[in-house]
């Protein structure tokens, strides 16, 4: 037991040091990398280094390469290095420093120029320590945070030449920041595979560039010489997403603002925004997205208004937010654009499939970059170029896109053209076959169309109303102009303002032999290419055929203060004279009938004087004065009375108000006359019934007149 006991002893006296000295160095080799460093060999120009890595997060930013150096040779470690397991090292957005080490050991034969290439190019700082001397490191930075010109190689990637490497191993330290994603994609090629890599990239990128220019050219010619907006939309689209890829490539800040390093970064969410309006202006446009969802307009148009705001923040927000922002933003918008595809292919809108296949080509191009970011795919030439490649077939296909939908529309505008053609002899054929005046009148009542027919009851030719006012076509008497049209011109106001289809008595002119020529017609608003037109329908009025069998009539009508009773209740209440009277002096009586109800309603019951009518009608007032008469409380409640007796001998007819009344001998007397001389628009009315009527009569209080008009007139002898 004790000789035992001694062996330990003795052991550990003699070797424990040992141990310490051998653990002391394995962890020192190991800090070095040599557990697992990069060998290059003759047989390979190129390597991916991911695996050999090690790397360490600065969550505060403070570890400096003197603290990394002095730790590496401590017993007792402080900082903890973490071995890579992917090629690809993406640590996303982050604020984060991190630091990575690598070992390299060159034991080729041909002597090689090696470089470490960081693929990813929009990288804020790259600080790279490489071995000088026995203990010594280099400093080198590269990254968007410092002028274009001061990188090592002028190339749109940040390029480090490795020219310490020998069959030593040497321990290179890298530091990167960033405000954009930190994806650390990295590759050590010799110069023979980095000429190949460069000469590959200008390759592909000048086909693409090249591509995205001749369809900028080609869309804003095509806009110019079509005058379709969605080519003018689309074109502004390829050029702010062409400068946002540009951007994510390290072409801009390698070609347009190299010694700009504030807006190299700045640029990025700024034309990420600006692609994203465009792309919604654009969808909205080429979908008619209004048409199948007006929901969906709606979210179209107020993300771009949020759109707008974001673009404003990009000058004030930390870049860090704005991107992710930009990002998701993006990915959003994406999906959502493919929805809106989808549901205007389903909505039976052919042009959107060649959109559909074009945004779902963008969207697995992205996820497949994506993937290859997080290593989980391989980096090859297909996954490498995965976004340029889904962005080419959105630019190709989308003017595809543009060309078929042209080319729908175009063949849905002969349809519509024949169809309208079609419309048209069919309107023509009916309308100049019907015995009714059609007619269309602007919304100042000037007519724009009226067919044949006119000819035969008006006896003038359509052409000749052509830009005629309605109510220039009006029979007035010779003695009473304007005044057939007030009630008339009530009603149709009323029209004008509702746009409620009216139906109505009215007298023609007969050009020829200045008659009357009186019809119902049809007054109702259409919509004709996106203006409102009146359409009409003027229909004869034909004799009632019992009129033969008439004999007498007696009746009593109470009607409001309202001058379209007034034309209503003057054709009632002479339709039945036309059996004793000729059609001529029947239209007089009438339009002497009807000056004396408006007189009733007006000067009778809504108190309305000589002078108020003149002052209101030079004033164009004349409507709103009667219809705040009709809700005045003093005179709101009267009323009309119209008795009237018809018989083979004579027609007799009593109009009442609730007047206060006025001096008829006196209007009598000057029936017209002031009228006549001062060229008034009204106070003729007496002067008619004098003309027409055989015998008037006023009450003495002057709100009661009868009135006489005999068939076969007695003419007394001057025997």
């Amino acid at each position: 037991m004790e000789k035992n006991f001694k062996k330990i002893i003795i052991y550990l006296i003699f070797f424990f040091p040992f141990y310490l000295f051998l653990n002391e160095t394995l962890r020192g080799e190991t800090s070095k990398g040599l557990h697992n460093p990069l060998v290059l060999q003759d047989i390979y120009d190129s390597y991916s280094p991911g695996l050999h890595m090690e790397f360490l997060e600065d969550a505060k930013r403070t570890i400096s390469i003197e603290e990394i150096l002095k730790d590496k040779n401590r017993y007792s470690k402080k900082l903890t290095w973490v071995h890579s397991k992917k090629e690809i090292l993406s640590f996303g957005f982050t604020n984060s420093a991190y630091w990575l080490r690598i070992s390299i050991r060159d034991i080729s034969k041909e002597k090689k120029l090696w470089s470490l290439v960081f693929t990813y190019p929009i990288l804020d700082k790259i600080e790279l320590y490489s071995p000088s001397g026995k203990s010594g490191y280099n400093k080198r930075v590269g990254g968007d945070s410092f002028p274009f010109k001061e990188r090592e190689v002028l190339y749109r990637s940040n390029i480090f030449r490795l020219n310490e490497l020998s069959k030593d191993v040497k321990t290179y330290y890298i530091r990167v920041t960033s405000s954009s994603s930190l994806n650390l994609t990295m590759e050590l090629l010799s110069s023979t595979a980095l000429e190949e890599k460069i000469s590959d990239e200008q390759f592909f990128l000048g086909i693409y560039y090249g591509l995205v220019i001749v369809m900028i050219l080609y869309n804003l010619f095509l806009y110019v010489s079509i005058k379709d907006k969605s080519y003018f939309l689309y074109g502004i689209w390829i050029i702010t997403y062409g400068i946002s890829q540009g951007s994510v490539n390290g072409l801009t800040f390698q070609y347009l603002w190299p010694t700009s390093t504030w807006w190299a970064n700045i640029n990025i969410p700024f034309f990420i925004f600006m692609n994203c309006i465009f792309i919604l202006l654009l969808s909205r446009e080429f979908l008619k997205i209004k048409k199948h969802s007006v929901l969906l307009e709606l979210v179209f148009l107020n993300i771009s208004y949020v759109l707008i705001i974001f673009l404003a923040l990009c000058f004030f927000l930390p870049y860090s937010i704005v991107i992710q922002i930009a990002t998701v933003v993006a990915i959003i918008l994406t999906i959502l654009c493919i929805f809106a595809g989808i549901l205007s292919q389903i909505k039976g809108f052919r042009a959107a499939r060649f959109y559909n296949i074009a945004f779902f080509a963008f969207f697995t191009g992205t996820i497949i970059m994506s993937m290859k970011s997080l290593g989980l795919l391989p980096s090859n030439n297909v996954t490498n170029w995965a976004q340029q490649i889904g962005s080419s077939l959105v630019i190709l296909l989308l003017s595809l896109a543009l060309g078929d939908r042209i080319r729908i529309i175009n063949q849905e505008k002969k349809l519509a053209q024949y169809k309208n053609r079609e419309a048209q002899e069919k309107f023509q054929l009916l309308v100049n076959n019907t015995n009714d005046i059609i007619f269309t009148l602007d919304k100042n009542l000037n007519f724009i169309f009226i067919n044949s027919a006119v000819k035969a009851h008006l006896k003038t030719l359509p052409e000749k109303y052509i830009s005629k006012n309605f109510f220039d076509i009006i029979y007035d008497s010779s003695s009473t102009i304007s005044l057939a049209k007030n009630p008339i011109h009530e009603k149709i106001d009323l029209f004008l303002q509702n746009k409620e289809t009216i139906t109505f008595k009215i007298d023609f002119k007969i050009q020829v032999s200045k008659e009357p020529k009186e019809m119902q017609v049809t007054l109702e608003y259409i919509t004709d290419n996106g203006k409102d037109e009146i359409f009409g329908r003027a229909t004869a009025i034909h004799e009632d055929a019992l009129i033969k069998n008439f004999n007498s009539e007696q009746q009593q009508f109470t009607i409001e203060n309202l001058l379209i009773n007034s034309e209503d209740i003057s054709y009632k209440i002479t339709q039945n004279i036309n059996k004793y009277m000729e059609p001529k002096e029947v239209t007089s009586l009438r339009l002497a009938l009807r000056e004396i109800i408006i007189n009733a309603i007006e000067h009778g019951n809504l108190n309305i004087t000589f002078e108020e009518k003149t002052a209101a009608l030079l004033e164009d007032n004349y409507f709103n004065l009667l219809g705040s008469r009709r809700l005045d409380p003093r005179y709101k409640d009267r009323r009309v009375i119209i008795r009237y007796s018809i018989n083979s001998e004579q027609a007799e007819y009593t109009i009442i108000d609730e007047g206060k009344g006025f001096d008829h001998s006196k209007f009598i007397i000057d029936a017209g006359s002031k009228a006549n001389e001062e060229n008034l628009a009204h106070g003729r009315g007496i002067a008619m019934v004098i003309e027409i009527f055989d015998k008037f009569h006023y009450n003495e209080r002057g709100n009661q007149v009868t009135l006489i008009k005999y068939f076969n007139p007695i003419v007394e002898s001057t025997l």
